[in-house]
């Protein structure tokens, strides 16, 4: 009974070594740098595999597309394979990975399988053996937690600190400050604005002098021995004093009559006040005369009675100016 009992148990070992010899080395361990991390940070998760040299590990699955760690987010994966001591090799894969996840625990980076093949050179396993799995370990980690424990808000817990009595006062002074300044300033502001305005108009002013004492000179020269040109003079000695008018007073002159322009020359204020009252009736008599020389039936005989007191109002004009 003992011989046999012996035959057997000899059997069994043989077995069983027989099936360790046919099982590769597998090592594989899950790691990452960090051992807590905060909502949103970003993490090396590193697993290496050791293994027998007959062993081919699959990595055409290890894509950041298809590898689900959730409640993780898989940001990058890259792996490489290198020799390994007593003849092995090393296969390791480094993933990045963040989570969103806000509440404060102790969470797990779910495990997964890699896949593996047996070389048919070295293995006892025929060539169509299927592929084996090895599988990787769940690793934890620490989510901490943003809002201070025991709190029931998010502004729980975080005291407000106190502001010295000197900045509180000189907060309300600054202010004063600032209001007095723009009390000061502004009046300033106003008077250059003003004053800008006004050395505008005496240039512009200045510049409609002249060219009415070059127009006047040259509208004197010019001859009206034709029905052409005495409509010519009178239309520039119009055209003329018209631009005068409204560049030395701002009087908006267009679509306006003679008349229409003596009444507002005749209230004395702005415009008005620029022109002294001999200017202003020299200034009407010149548009009238040049108005009725343009609606005459006989514009030259017209412009024959109207030539010289229009060149000699305009000569009056030029001198004053």
């Amino acid at each position: 009974m003992s011989r046999c009992a012996g035959w057997f148990l000899g059997m069994l070992l043989f077995a069983f070594a027989g099936v360790a010899a046919d099982r590769p080395f597998l090592d594989v361990r899950g790691e990452t740098g960090r051992t807590a991390i905060w909502v949103g940070d970003r993490f090396h998760y590193t697993i290496t595999v050791v293994h027998d040299s007959q062993v081919r590990l699959v990595t055409d699955n290890l894509q950041k597309s298809t590898l689900n760690l959730e409640p993780f987010e898989v940001l990058d994966l890259q792996y490489r394979e290198s020799p390994a001591a007593s003849g092995r090799k090393k296969l390791e894969i480094d993933i990045l990975l963040t989570t969103y996840e806000t509440e404060p625990r102790e969470i797990e980076i779910p495990g997964f399988n890699l896949f593996y093949f047996l070389d048919s050179t070295t293995a006892a396993a025929s060539s169509d053996r299927p592929a084996e799995t090895l599988a990787v370990p769940p690793v934890a980690i620490v989510l901490r937690g943003t809002v201070p424990e025991n709190a029931s808000s998010i502004r729980d817990g975080f005291s407000t600190p106190s502001v010295p009595l000197r900045q509180r006062a000189a907060r309300p002074l600054a202010i004063g400050m600032a209001i007095l300044a723009l009390l000061l300033v502004t009046p300033l502001f106003l008077h250059g604005k003003k004053l800008h305005a006004s050395q505008e108009l005496a240039r512009r002013r200045k510049r409609a002098e002249d060219e009415l004492r070059f127009a006047a000179g040259r509208l004197a020269a010019r001859p009206v021995d034709s029905e052409a040109r005495m409509a010519e003079f009178f239309d520039e000695a119009n055209q003329t004093l018209r631009s005068y008018l409204s560049a030395v007073s701002t009087l908006p002159t267009e679509g306006k009559t003679p008349r229409e322009l003596a009444k507002i020359l005749a209230n004395g204020g702005s415009p008005a006040a620029v022109f002294s009252p001999g200017a202003a009736r020299d200034l009407v008599e010149v548009l009238q005369a040049c108005e009725r020389v343009r609606y005459a039936s006989d514009a030259v005989a017209a412009g024959k009675d109207q030539h010289s007191g229009v060149v000699e109002r305009l000569r009056s004009l030029a001198a004053a100016s």
